[in-house]
């Protein structure tokens, strides 16, 4: 019966027709299950952190984990000098370790143009990718963009040869950027924000409300692991009559360029902060008396050996400071005491003549202050 037969045909073309689109629905609703699993997972990772490096972190975790890449990094956009900032980073050849900053060359514009950018055979070491992730991968480079559009970011990733990155990929990758760019945008401006609320607006250093914050901290630190924590106070000597002499304008500019050299000789891990008016505070974890007492010395030094516009008008026509130095176990075991013996050294480097380290607190009390070591604590 040929018409049966021809029937039978047209059923088993027809079934395997909708075979098919059956196994292609289910591939794409695979592929969108992988991708609302993926946009839960960021999201999660990134909703959870409370800082940026934490934030840049999670997305480290995030793509060496669930997509396998060999290698990571994440740049920033740093505003003012219009740069991409590597905040971190995987397995990164060794020349590219540190902080990388690179500029908006016509290659990198037009990546953040497109959005992505992204190469399936090996980068060799001449191609402009290869400054972003390192030669010898599979790269994907994504663009992050904050909510109003602008470049906050890049998210550069490297798989091996063998494992190069498909439409698939760059389309899944794509999506997640979208999600990730404002999230990235908005803990920037937060961190922004927060930077400039313990920020001096006139010298740049930080501001007494970040040091008093800090200074507690790494108290309850050197009390609980038995460190030596150590504070100098800092004063301008006859800072008025360079102020009436010359104007505020240039008090103001002299404060600027006083903050730039104590800070360009104190440690990394030390913190400078402008105390009030013409003083300055510095706090030098894991320093002891006599090294807190090198660093004064150096740093007075340092001021009266600089040349400032304007100091043939002090007293002894040059800019001095006087300096008051105080330790942690030696001379308090209470965060404001010791801020006072420090204050109280620094006067007495102005009661001795000014531009000089003021004596230790046990000279001018006549005793040790540390009660553990003394046995007693001095009157005030």
């Amino acid at each position: 019966m040929p018409g049966a037969s021809g029937k039978a045909g047209l059923s088993i073309s027809k079934l395997r027709e909708q075979i098919r689109e059956l196994r292609r629905t289910n591939r794409e609703l695979n592929d969108r299950v992988v991708e609302l699993d993926c946009l839960y997972q960021i999201l999660r990772s990134l909703t959870a952190t409370m800082s940026l490096a934490q934030t840049a972190d999670a997305l480290r975790n995030f793509f060496t984990s669930r997509f396998q890449v060999e290698r990571f990094a994440l740049y920033l956009r740093d505003e003012d000098s219009g740069t991409f900032v590597l905040r971190n980073s995987y397995r990164l050849p060794r020349e590219t370790e540190g902080h990388i900053r690179l500029p908006l060359q016509p290659w990198l514009q037009s990546v953040c143009s497109k959005g992505y950018c992204f190469r399936s055979d090996a980068l060799s070491e001449d191609e402009p990718l290869a400054q972003l992730i390192g030669p010898g991968v599979s790269a994907f480079v994504l663009s992050l963009k904050g909510l109003d559009g602008r470049d906050v970011g890049l998210v550069a990733l490297g798989r091996g040869a063998a494992e190069r990155f498909s439409r698939r990929d760059a389309e899944l990758l794509r999506k997640l950027g979208k999600q990730i760019g404002p999230m990235i945008g908005a803990m920037m401006h937060f961190e922004k924000t927060k930077e400039l609320s313990f920020t001096d607006p006139l010298t740049g250093v930080h501001n007494r409300r970040y040091f008093n914050q800090v200074y507690v901290r790494e108290f309850e630190r050197a009390r609980r692991y038995s460190r030596p924590l150590s504070v100098l106070m800092i004063d301008i000597d006859h800072f008025k009559i360079y102020n009436d002499t010359l104007g505020h304008l240039a008090g103001d500019a002299l404060l600027r360029r006083l903050a730039q050299e104590l800070a360009d000789n104190l440690r990394r891990t030390d913190y400078l902060a402008r105390y009030g008016g013409e003083e300055f505070a510095v706090l030098l974890p894991e320093t002891d008396y006599e090294r807190a007492c090198r660093v004064a010395e150096k740093l007075r030094r340092q001021v009266e050996l600089t040349r400032f516009d304007g100091e043939e008008v002090q007293p002894e026509g040059k800019l001095t400071i006087s300096v008051g130095a105080a330790s942690y176990p030696r001379h308090a075991d209470d965060p404001l005491q010791l801020l006072e013996m420090a204050d109280r050294s620094l006067y007495g480097a102005k009661a001795n003549g000014r531009n000089q380290v003021g004596p230790a607190p046990e000279e001018l009390y006549g005793v040790v202050l540390n009660s553990r070591a003394s046995g007693s604590r001095p009157q005030p």
